[in-house]
């Protein structure tokens, strides 16, 4: 069932030492590790560990819910029913005292069922048999869509795409894959971690990482220094910048965060988020001497910003120079890298081999795509002589290789249409890392300032030669990240090349159905409808989507198509049978697991299904003796708020969790702003769902700023109500345990 600790550790990992399986015979070992194996099988409902104890082999089952449990006892009891093992299907507390039990109990599983063949040999090696042998005939019964990847470059693409869709629990899949399999060293693994993290906005998690204070000494991306800083501001500062007191900011900065995070000061990346910009202000003031030549360059790159985030920035300007304000105009500071980087492309003296070194030493540090194009272009303009000293270096000539090959080899280019130009003839591996960088580096709108440039970027990804079409499918979702990124998405000028990237990735898809690439295609659907399109295009899109389909579905492919649906719902429909088709195509998909969608599920279908003029797509089942019997729930007379700007997807939510939790009470707020009702819901919600990506900024601030630290806030990582309706009832299973 592939579960993973908040650190990123697996259970698997934190359970082994207590398996006790030291000095048993190959033969059984590999059994023991197949059954083992259940605990990261996304197939399998639940997990089994097997666990020598005393000479006897006990086997514990887990679940992480109500709906696994039910499925798991029936194979349970055919596998080792009463006559080989003493099963008997009930879940019982674990031990505290129990070092394996003490170790669930803290991951969330305080129960379970334990249960053993004794010491009659016989029965246990049918025990040992049968339960690897329901492992793999699990894996074997059930349909897969999406083949698990295996080799590094995939698995890394697959997450990608899963951040670039918002897919949480794929991206969570492939970072423990490479986890477990020793596929990354432990930085690069930290790097992902920070980026899986920030895309959630879990700030906190990355400032609470035991690798966080390493990784604050390690060389870096620009992009990951960025969410680095980001996290320590939202978590450190952000409740002074709420108090509107510049002062105690300056002052936390300087005795509290200068002091325990290394080198993650030093160098301010070129394009900064607001949060991250106003923590490198702090960093400049608080330096010694000040450094004034980066507080001007960031008041140049605040004047960009949206006003709320501005004004902060400015208070801590005013607070800072309250004696000197002509902060503007202050003495020369030494040199920075990015000075002399920038003097490789701007000095008119003929290249030197000491302008070289320097320039080559300060795009080390600055560590980005427009540096290493500056050192690789002006390396190019020395002569031989000079070129062979430089490289000859121990340091100089692995840096320099380095850069060639990240920044596009002998030829750098310049734009996304000479990147794609040269896609034939660089390695993946080359193709990868630059298509990387540029998203982190480069601006949409330096990159896209004329009518031209989008079609020439349109016209490069639609006529792709047929020799790197896949080439291009490694790295596209880069691509996408890049356009997600502009803080004016979704643009309408801009939906020629939304759309040549979504029909790339339909050629993909019907090639081979991959969730995660569905639903970065999703995305992109969801900005093109945002912006409204002609009945033609708006069928051929949807249609597009529709043949892609599966013919049948996963459970992980719930969500995906619920959302899906809701989109075309939620926006404007300039044909309503493309619409409908779309809809009587996904309905046929969810055919195939219909009896494995819980209660709420169901309900969410035939509730879309009313939209479409069905009473009833699948029925609910009645509630069986059990469920009716059990006392009272974990949401009993709880108060829900629900924050979200998807108006209908909130309204949805809300009858719905009614309807399925009679005892709850549940209230929406739509706001812009903070206001007087907004801050007693955030102050008196037993629970707060906040739609992150249906948001707005004033109104997540107050809900932060008002929200008692004891009390659940949720954060769905989606905008419809299925991501709605999992985050509560999840947290209603790991409240109840």
């Amino acid at each position: 069932m592939s579960l993973t600790n908040e650190d990123g550790s697996t259970l698997t990992a934190a359970l082994r030492p207590f398996l006790n399986w030291t000095g048993i015979p190959q033969n059984r070992l590999e059994k023991l590790e197949l059954i083992y194996g259940t605990l990261d099988d996304e197939h399998f409902p639940g997990g089994i560990i097997p666990r020598l104890n005393g000479g006897v082999m006990q086997y514990y089952a887990i679940t992480r819910s109500a709906e696994e449990w039910r499925e798991l006892v029936p194979m349970l009891r055919a596998a080792v029913g009463s006559t080989i093992t003493d099963f008997d299907e009930q879940r019982l507390p674990f031990d505290e005292e129990d070092p394996l039990e003490s170790v669930l109990i803290e991951s969330g599983y305080p129960r379970g069922a334990h249960f053993t063949a004794g010491s009659d040999v016989l029965r246990g090696r049918y025990a040992l048999t049968a339960l690897s042998r329901l492992r793999t005939l699990v894996d074997e019964s059930l349909v897969s869509n999406t083949v698990a990847p295996r080799a590094t470059g995939e698995v890394l693409r697959s997450f990608e795409l899963a951040l670039a869709s918002f897919d949480r629990a794929s991206a969570e899949k492939s970072l423990a894959f490479l986890r477990t399999n020793l596929r990354l060293d432990a930085i690069n693994l930290g790097f992902l971690t920070i980026r899986l993290l920030s895309t959630f906005q879990e700030w906190e998690r990355i400032c609470r990482m035991e690798q966080f204070t390493s990784l604050c000494q390690t060389r870096r991306t620009p992009r990951i220094t960025t969410v680095m800083v980001e996290a320590l501001y939202r978590t450190r500062i952000l409740e002074f910048e709420q108090d509107d007191d510049p002062q105690q900011a300056i002052a936390v900065f300087r005795n509290d965060i200068m002091t325990t995070t290394g080198t993650l000061f030093d160098t301010c990346p070129a394009h900064v988020t607001p949060a991250a910009g106003k923590a490198f202000l702090l960093a400049a003031l608080t330096a010694a001497p000040q450094n004034t030549t980066l507080v001007n360059q960031l008041i140049e790159t605040a004047s960009d910003w949206p006003d709320h985030e501005a004004k902060f920035f400015h208070r801590i300007v005013g607070s800072a120079f309250e004696e000197t304000p002509s902060v503007t105009t202050v003495d020369v500071q030494p040199r920075t890298y990015e000075d002399e980087v920038e003097l490789l492309r701007t000095e008119l003296k003929s290249p030197t081999l000491q302008r070289a070194t320097a320039g080559l030493i300060a795009a080390t540090q600055l560590d980005t795509l427009d540096a290493f194009q500056a050192v690789v272009e002006y390396v190019g303009m020395l002569d031989a002589a000079e070129r062979e000293i430089l490289l000859s270096n121990a340091f100089n000539g692995p840096a320099f290789a380095r850069m060639q090959e990240e920044a596009g080899g002998g030829t750098v280019p310049k734009t996304w249409v000479e990147w794609i130009s040269q896609l034939e003839n660089v390695s993946v591996t080359e193709s990868q890392e630059f298509a990387k960088r540029a998203a982190e580096e480069w601006r949409v709108h330096d990159q896209l300032r004329t009518e031209t440039d989008v079609r020439d970027l349109t016209s490069a990804i639609s006529g792709v030669p047929a020799g790197a079409q896949d080439r291009l499918f490694d790295t596209i979702t880069y691509l996408v990240q890049w356009v997600q990124s502009d803080r004016a998405w979704p643009e309408s000028h801009l939906v020629p090349l939304y759309r040549s990237i979504y029909d790339h990735l339909m050629v993909q898809l019907s090639l081979r159905w991959w969730q995660e690439a569905a639903g970065t295609a999703r995305e992109l659907l969801d900005g093109m409808l945002q912006l409204g399109l002609e009945s033609a295009d708006y069928k051929r899109i949807l249609n597009d989507m529709s043949d892609v389909l599966p013919m049948e579905a996963g459970a992980a492919d719930f969500d995906f198509l619920m959302e899906l649906t809701e989109l075309t719902v939620i926006n404007s429909s300039p044909d309503p049978n493309a619409r409908q088709e779309l809809w009587a195509r996904i309905i046929a998909v969810l055919g195939s697991v219909q009896t494995r969608l819980t209660r709420g599920d169901l309900a969410l279908v035939n509730d879309l299904g009313q939209v479409f003029g069905m009473s009833e797509v699948f029925p609910v089942p009645p509630l069986v003796r059990e469920e009716q019997e059990t006392g009272p729930g974990p949401l009993d007379g709880k108060l829900i708020a629900i924050y979200t700007l998807t108006e209908q997807a909130g309204d949805r939510a809300k009858r719905l969790l009614v309807d399925l939790y009679p005892n709850i009470r549940v209230e929406l707020s739509h706001d812009h702003g903070g206001n007087t009702r907004l801050e007693g819901l955030a102050r008196n919600a037993d629970i707060f769902v906040v739609c992150w990506r249906s948001a707005a900024h004033a109104a997540t601030d107050v809900i932060g700023r008002y929200r008692p630290a004891d009390s659940p806030t949720l954060y769905p990582d989606g905008k419809g109500t299925s991501s709605i309706m999992r985050a509560v009832r999840q947290h209603s299973q790991n409240y109840s345990g």
